[in-house]
């Protein structure tokens, strides 16, 4: 692990390098929320600002009023091997509200079924035996499987190719390219295979295949994802002298004899600062930085980052359909179901949230019924635009009936259609080089977010890498 995911001796907290000095955070989702934390600890006084009435961003969450569950804004999955993640999570006593497998195993919609599972093999037996078990796969194609490890090596040529590409170049079998690859390719790029970058899967890649266990295996919260962090965040700021604001948009950051002292918010309000953090997606940063020549190649860059939107449709069903906590659909159109009624530990996320917006409130109306809450995930959804939730539900159900033998006669008692237009940065070939540093030339300015140059994919992790650099770097 790179040094700079490493605290100081003593832990963050023991210095206080920051006393005395106000750090301004544009952005509550991960990056931004992990920067304040990790400042906080050593002493600055944080003013933590998020433009929507929640934080959390793209990972947080809300209570669905009809059910009174977590409702994440777009449903994520977790790996063992997201270290910085779960450091910070442990730090904040939340790492127990997380759950996951004892080692890679992912089970496919399909007749008859598969079931991609790695062994407790040594690394990288237990890919190849977990490989060798799926359809189709004979002696020859194991071999030729064996390629997929120039992904240890992952060199920045790659990212002049898509995935597809990749793959064609190295040989993959038809069934590896269906079963691992491509499920792969989804989940980290939130792409398809023929648009999203090899580069970044590759790095992907590279660190899952460090070790087996728990380290490559997938995992979940147990809870909304957003009471993971922002409460324990909340806390540590009023606790050493910071705030944490919603509905406070920054337009503006000020500058001064070539330093930065303080951002401006959309209603003219001025806030200084000795340094700031934009934890900020590009489309965004480019609004707030345009007209600073210090950050001009910066704003040209980011210009050029496009989004790539996520759908996620909650189905509220009369019937349980689902066994596992996960399961993955090779017939389209969505790439994931996930058992939200069995992943969700409904006693610990029943907390006291004001951030998402939570209180006392009557029972909802259909609490309680035993109905079966399933997810379906559609990533890089460009497609599925402007299509009506009736129409997205009825292919969402559909798919399911296709999909699971005893989903035929499940029907929809409620429903909740989330749409990411801009989900995460597409990460297709020639953007590895767009993604900008943490530190910019204007003095005391940093950047955060999964979009900027962690070396992975816009993901969970690669936020809260970008946030603990921004915090290194002030």
């Amino acid at each position: 692990m790179s040094a700079f995911l490493l605290a100081p001796p003593g832990g963050f907290k023991s210095s206080l390098a920051g006393k005395g000095r106000q750090v301004v955070v544009a952005g509550a989702g991960l990056a931004g929320a992990s920067a304040a934390w990790k400042l906080a600890g050593r002493g600055f006084k944080v003013v933590l600002l998020e433009r929507l009435s929640t934080g959390g961003g793209r990972a947080g969450s809300s209570i669905d009023p009809e059910t009174g569950e977590p409702i994440d804004t777009g449903q994520h999955a977790l790996m063992g091997c997201y270290s910085s993640t779960l450091r910070w999570f442990r730090e904040m006593g939340t790492e127990a509200l997380v759950k996951f497998q004892e080692r890679l195993e992912v089970s496919y919609a399909a007749n008859p079924p598969v079931v991609f599972k790695t062994s407790n093999l040594p690394v990288p037996f237990n890919f190849l035996s977990g490989i060798n078990g799926i359809p189709g796969m004979n002696l020859g194609f194991l071999f030729k499987s064996l390629a997929l490890g120039r992904a240890l090596f992952a060199r920045r040529s790659l990212d002049a190719m898509t995935v597809a590409e990749w793959a064609d170049r190295l040989g993959i079998p038809i069934p590896v390219r269906r079963w691992v690859l491509d499920p792969l390719a989804l989940a980290a790029l939130n792409e398809q295979p023929e648009i999203g970058s090899a580069y970044p899967l590759a790095r992907v890649m590279r660190r899952l295949g460090r070790r087996g266990g728990k380290w490559s295996a997938m995992g979940w919260a147990t809870t909304g994802l957003g009471d993971l962090y922002l409460e324990p965040v909340k806390a540590r700021l009023d606790s050493s002298g910071g705030s944490f604001r919603t509905g406070a948009w920054v337009s503006r950051i000020i500058e001064k004899d070539g330093r930065v002292v303080g951002v401006r918010l959309s209603g003219g309000e001025e806030i200084s600062a000795d340094s700031v953090v934009l934890a900020l997606p590009p489309w965004d940063l480019v609004k707030v930085l345009e007209g600073v020549p210090s950050c001009e190649s910066i704003v040209a860059s980011a210009a050029k980052l496009k989004p790539s939107p996520i759908l996620t449709v909650h189905l509220w069903l009369d019937t349980a359909v689902m066994s596992g906590p996960f399961l993955g659909l090779v017939s389209g159109p969505f790439d994931w179901a996930f058992n939200r009624t069995l992943m969700i530990n409904r006693e610990a996320a029943q907390p006291s949230l004001p951030l998402a917006g939570r209180g006392l409130q009557p029972a909802p109306p259909l609490a309680g019924r035993g109905l079966q809450h399933v997810c379906l995930l559609r990533s890089g959804a460009k497609e599925m635009l402007g299509r009506k939730p009736a129409e997205l539900e009825e292919m969402a159900l559909d798919c399911l009936r296709r999909s699971i033998s005893g989903a035929g006669n499940a029907k929809v008692v409620h429903r909740r259609i989330i749409w990411e237009t801009k989900g995460t940065v597409s990460l297709t070939p020639g953007t590895d080089c767009l993604r900008p540093v943490v530190r910019t030339p204007l003095k005391g300015l940093v950047l955060a977010g999964g979009w900027t140059a962690t070396g992975f994919p816009d993901t969970i992790e690669s936020a809260v890498i970008s946030g603990i650099k921004a915090a290194k770097a002030i």
